[in-house]
């Protein structure tokens, strides 16, 4: 739990200007969200009973907003084939921690989420590759 939501807030940081006002009130916001998050994973241990599974699961989500908000404009400037491809992957990363957030109402949701993540990190691989490919030419 601890490493995504730092993963997520890495990749915030590194398609962020930090020196924006409103960036660093969002970077201490998703910390403090983080923090609390880590702090009470010993006791709930991820149900989703756990108030805090939904506020990771939320501020996931708002982060991975920001980010394919980021990609999308990217893709926008150079359309191409690998950032239309990163742009994908990380819609599908945002849509699962959405479904995730919904598992209470139906558990499949989870299924679903799992699948959406899977096929996420599938693209994001194929689109490594394809950049590995593209610098030994």
């Amino acid at each position: 739990v601890f490493l995504t939501l730092d993963g997520f807030l890495g990749i915030f940081l590194i398609l962020t200007n930090l020196g924006n006002k409103k960036n660093i009130i969002l970077f201490l916001y998703f910390l403090g969200i983080n923090a609390a998050v880590v702090s009470f994973i010993p006791y709930f241990l991820g149900s989703p009973k756990n108030p805090f599974y939904y506020t990771f699961h939320l501020t996931a989500s708002v982060i991975l907003l920001f980010v394919v908000h980021s990609y999308y404009k990217n893709y926008q400037k150079r359309k191409n084939t690998q950032k239309l491809l990163l742009f994908i992957s990380f819609l599908l990363l945002l849509f699962s921690q959405l479904a995730f957030m919904f598992i209470f109402t139906d558990y499949p949701l989870y299924v679903f989420g799992q699948i959406l993540q899977l096929s996420a990190f599938f693209i994001l691989f194929y689109d490594y590759l394809l950049i590995m490919r593209g610098t030994k030419k």
